[in-house]
């Protein structure tokens, strides 16, 4: 049996997916949904969704949220979020960048007033959950992700 996943921004549906369980990154930590979960409605941190495809290969996919809401009902999972990234459409390097330049501020922040360390902490944050889908990528998925282009392709909505 396998649950149904849609995902969608505020403008339009970004992804529908059937899944034996997923993992979502809960603002009260990360929560496994399978078929049958009882009903609930809850916040998502910036974090990994990992979608798992099948309960015995445990083929997963993981995608990147920076946060957003989620509904279970009737082996359903609603996902609304901003944007929804791919493991391969991601920026490693500018997602690296990003935390050097978080972890640079938090440093500076005793001696700098005018640094606003909790944009710096929630930089660092989705910065880090980025680096830790690359990090949970095979072998196999790492080179791929070494041939694909440049250029990442990246949904996100503007509000």
């Amino acid at each position: 049996m396998k649950l149904d996943i849609k995902v969608s921004s505020p403008a339009e549906e970004l992804g529908r997916y059937a899944a034996w369980e997923v993992r979502l990154p809960a603002f009260a930590g990360e929560m496994g949904v399978r078929c049958s979960h009882t009903s609930l409605v809850g916040a998502l941190s910036a974090g990994i969704v990992w979608v798992l495809n099948e309960e015995t290969t445990k083929k997963e996919q993981g995608f990147y949220v920076p946060g957003g809401f989620f509904e279970i009902n009737n082996d359903e999972l609603v996902l609304l979020v901003d944007s929804w990234e791919e493991a391969f459409k991601i920026d490693y390097g500018r997602a690296e960048q990003a935390r050097d330049r978080a972890l640079n501020r938090l440093a500076q922040s005793p001696a700098d007033a005018s640094i606003d360390i909790s944009r710096a902490l929630a930089s660092l944050k989705r910065a880090e959950a980025r680096l830790s889908l690359r990090d949970n990528l095979s072998p196999s998925e790492l080179r791929e992700l070494q041939h694909a282009p440049a250029t990442p392709q990246k949904v996100a909505v503007n509000m």
